[in-house]
């Protein structure tokens, strides 16, 4: 009688203990399941945290290198060959113009103000023939900084090699002196043509992947203001 007692006892306490380690197994499991969904949850708001700081910091770098493109593009309008219609002597200062920023622009193009080509970066003789005389006079990199005397941004354009391009023009306007009865005056305002820098959209993408840390596992896409996918390192 007293051995059924102690063998009841042993297996209720049995019953007990195996109660308790699956009890203590299941809150394990729970609070597993809760560390690993906190810990994933701050890996994924670190990970969006550093992904708004590259962007960040790839958007300035790209400001910066913009600004240095149309820097260029305000000397050029502004050199005195230019001014005065030099176009054989200036086609240094466009070859020198694409060397300090040829990581962007596939090139840069004297426009007159007719929108004719006259010379460019890079230029050889076999393009020569075949481009010297393009009319863009329709285009509106053309046609804003002709109407308005302003620098001219453009959205993305299909270029006639089926290459999307951004294009920044810079107009041409005169700053001759001019003499009248003794006095020396400014004589500008005259529109005489543009300048024009032509951006590849493939060249952007690169150049930003290009800047991202080796360490830093991550891959450049470029959107325009529609949501439509310009450049993707993985094509």
């Amino acid at each position: 009688m007293i051995l059924t007692t102690l063998s009841k006892r042993n297996v209720a306490l049995l019953f007990i203990i195996a109660a308790t380690g699956i009890s203590l197994s299941i809150l394990s499991y729970q609070y597993s399941t809760f560390i690993a969904g906190e810990i994933s949850k701050a890996a994924s708001k670190d990970v969006r945290l550093n992904s708004r700081i590259e962007v960040y910091d790839l958007s300035r770098i790209l400001v910066r290198s913009i600004d240095s493109i149309t820097t260029n593009l305000r000397i050029l309008a502004n050199a005195p060959t230019i001014q005065s219609n030099e176009s054989e002597e200036a086609h240094i200062l466009f070859s020198t113009a694409q060397a300090s920023t040829n990581e962007l622009t596939d090139g840069y193009y004297w426009f007159d103000q007719d929108g004719r080509a006259i010379t460019w970066s890079n230029m050889n003789q076999n393009i020569s023939q075949r481009y010297k005389g393009v009319d863009i006079s329709s285009m509106e990199y053309f046609m804003i900084p002709k109407n308005t005397h302003l620098p001219y941004y453009s959205s993305v354009i299909e270029s006639a090699d089926n290459v999307p391009r951004l294009y920044i023009s810079f107009p041409i306007i005169s700053n001759e002196l001019k003499i009248d009865k003794g006095t020396i005056t400014n004589k500008s305002g005259t529109f005489k043509g543009v300048i024009v820098a032509a951006i590849g959209v493939s060249n952007i993408g690169k150049f930003l992947q290009n800047e991202l840390s080796p360490a830093i596992l991550s891959n450049v896409g470029l959107m325009d203001k529609n949501g439509i996918i310009l450049y993707s390192r993985n094509q």
